[in-house]
């Protein structure tokens, strides 16, 4: 969501996937702002953000923190560690905006100049109503992500891809004892159940964080039983819309390929995560066909953060298959 409100201003913006990748991409490119999560994997936000400022060259590099951590003195830690600004999810799009226009030095423009998104109206989003999906507030949801029903219609899809299996890892981690991964799990869920408007999970979720970060591991695991149960519950409110999951996949071996560029080619500029699951779906479409060594670059590149090399291999794609327009 962060990448698609920064490319609707025309910001150009590169994926670091943990704080290592961070500190490195920060000292061979002269970048005007960096987002920084805080829990990552490797080395965490407060970690890389130390290791940036001790390069003289990036002391003045505003650094603003954009996590899902609310609790007690992360705000003050992440001053501390010499980032400018504390941002929680969901990060309303006016307020992210504001802390970009306050921090962005004016006068050097991007390379590619967008139109604001807002100035044009949203499309329709295909879906029934949500008004009624219990455990969500599709209204606060849809505010949430810009007052976009498409955007959030895909935020849904993501939401339902990529944690529709939580409820039975959470079981797995109690059974197993593991509250490292119980912690995981639910500062996860906090963050993106605030994003989609599922009120009751962010709350079992930001309990079960905050007991699970104070080693209070016994409340913590007591708690589970609760955000299992807000989990179901928006689970089972998404599994009866018709076509959510087809838009949070590759779609069947029968797609037809230009429909499938044309989603991922959509997914590549707006780093989608869901470009991943794309290019692998183009992929086997195109095994042992003339664009198959393409389609292994692209997955490659796509794997690798590459999106921009990614669409230059699509369009080379799009050019063997005769899609090109």
């Amino acid at each position: 969501l962060a990448l698609e409100l920064l490319k609707e201003v025309g910001i150009l913006a590169d994926v670091a996937e943990d704080g290592v990748q961070a500190v490195r991409a920060a000292a061979e490119n002269d970048y005007d702002l960096v987002l920084m999560d805080l829990q990552m994997p490797g080395m965490d936000g407060l970690a890389a953000t130390a290791a940036i400022r001790a390069d003289a060259r990036r002391k003045d590099l505003p650094i603003l923190a954009m996590t899902a951590h609310a609790m007690s003195g992360d705000e003050e830690r992440s001053l501390a560690a010499g980032m400018n600004e504390h941002l929680s999810k969901p990060v309303e799009p006016e307020r992210l905006y504001e802390a970009l226009l306050h921090w962005i030095r004016p006068g050097r423009a991007p390379k590619e100049a967008h139109p604001r998104a807002a100035a044009q109206p949203p499309k329709a989003s295909g879906l029934p109503d949500l008004s009624g999906l219990p455990g969500l507030d599709a209204a606060l949801g849809t505010r949430q992500v810009g007052g976009d029903p498409e955007r959030y219609r895909r935020c849904l899809a993501i939401f339902l891809e990529e944690h529709g299996k939580n409820p039975e890892d959470i079981r797995k981690a109690l059974a197993a004892g593991d509250a490292t991964r119980l912690m995981e799990l639910s500062h996860d869920l906090k963050g993106v159940g605030s994003l989609v408007g599922a009120v009751r999970l962010a709350r079992a979720a930001r309990e079960v964080n905050g007991l699970l970060r104070a080693d209070r591991t016994g409340e913590g695991f007591g708690k589970c039983g609760e955000l299992i149960l807000a989990m179901e519950e928006v689970l089972s409110g998404l599994a009866g819309l018709a076509g959510l999951k087809e838009d949070a996949g590759p779609g069947g071996p029968g797609e037809d390929p230009a429909a499938l560029v044309e989603k991922l080619s959509r997914s590549l500029s707006l780093h989608d995560s869901l470009a991943e699951d794309l290019a692998a779906g183009l992929l086997r479409q195109l095994a042992g066909g003339p664009a198959a060594g393409e389609a292994a670059t692209l997955v490659r590149q796509v794997e690798e953060v590459e999106y921009e090399e990614a669409l230059h291999t699509l369009k080379a794609i799009e050019a063997r298959l005769g899609l090109a327009p």
